[in-house]
C-alpha cells in the first residue's frame, strides 16, 4: 500500500481507489475470516508531512496488517521524485518509521494472539542448538510473549537450559523469509518435515508452538 495520505500517493504516482481503502480490506476479511494480510509502507517521502503520517498511522490501525514492513525513502538519481522539493531529514524519517512499527507490533501482537490454541500444519526449515545466537533473541521475545498456560514457559526454559535443540519452521500465517517464524522443540525433528502444531505463545512476530502428530511430508505448508 506504501502510504495512508491520499496527497502523498498521488506524489508517488501510485493508484488509488477502492484496492487501498479500508472497505476493501475489511471485505477481504469478511469473506475470509483466516486471509493473513502484509504489505510494506514508506516514510520520509518528498514533502511529507506530519499529517500524512497521522493519515498513515490511522489507516493502519483501521485495517490491522498482520505483517508490515517498513522502508525510509531515500532519492534514486533520474527518478521524478527526486527532483521533488522538500526532502524530509533523515532524522525525521528514522522517528517516522520507529512511531509506525510501534504502532505495527502492537497490531501484529494482537493478530498473533487470535492462533492460540490452534493447530496449523508447520514445515521445518532446519534445527539448531537453543543457545544458537541465531534463536536468543527470538526465544527472549517468546518467552516474553503471550502464553495459553504461563505455566509452559518452563517447557522453553528447559529447552535453553538444558542446552536442547530448536526446530525453526514456517506456517501458513507467515511469508517465507519475510515474517515471523515458528520454534518448537527440536527434539526428532528434521529439515523438511511437516507437522501439526498447535500455537501455544507468540510475540509480536514469531510463535513458539508445539509438536501434535507428523504429517511425514516435506514441502511447502
Amino acid at each position: 500500500v506504501q502510504h495512508g495520505s491520499p496527497r502523498i500517493l498521488k506524489a508517488m504516482r501510485r493508484p488509488g481507489g477502492a484496492a487501498g481503502s479500508v472497505g476493501f480490506f475489511a471485505a477481504l476479511r469478511a469473506d475470509r475470516p483466516d486471509l493473513v494480510l502484509r504489505s510494506t509502507a514508506l516514510v520520509g517521502f518528498p514533502g511529507e508531512e506530519e499529517e500524512d503520517v497521522a493519515l498513515l498511522a490511522d489507516f493502519l490501525a483501521a485495517v490491522r496488517f498482520d505483517h508490515l514492513g517498513t522502508y525510509r525513502y531515500s532519492p534514486e538519481a533520474g527518478t521524478p521524485a527526486a527532483e521533488l522539493p522538500d526532502p524530509v531529514p533523515e532524522e525525521v524519517s528514522l522517528d517516522r518509521e520507529a512511531l509506525i512499527m510501534d504502532l505495527q507490533a502492537e497490531i501484529s501482537q494482537q493478530r498473533q494472539e487470535t492462533r492460540l490454541g490452534r493447530a496449523w500444519t508447520t514445515v521445518v526449515d532446519r534445527v539448531v542448538a537453543a543457545d544458537d545466537p541465531e534463536v536468543a533473541d527470538l526465544l527472549a521475545g517468546l518467552d516474553e510473549g503471550v502464553w495459553v498456560d504461563p505455566a509452559e514457559r518452563e517447557t522453553l526454559a528447559g529447552v535453553r537450559r538444558t542446552g536442547g535443540t530448536v526446530a525453526l519452521g514456517r506456517s501458513e500465517p507467515y511469508g517465507d523469509d519475510l515474517d515471523g517464524r515458528v520454534a518448537l522443540p527440536g527434539a526428532g525433528l528434521a529439515p523438511g518435515q511437516g507437522l501439526e502444531t498447535e500455537f501455544r505463545a507468540v510475540s509480536p512476530h514469531d510463535t513458539w508452538a508445539r509438536p501434535l502428530t507428523a504429517s511425514g511430508r516435506k514441502g511447502e505448508p
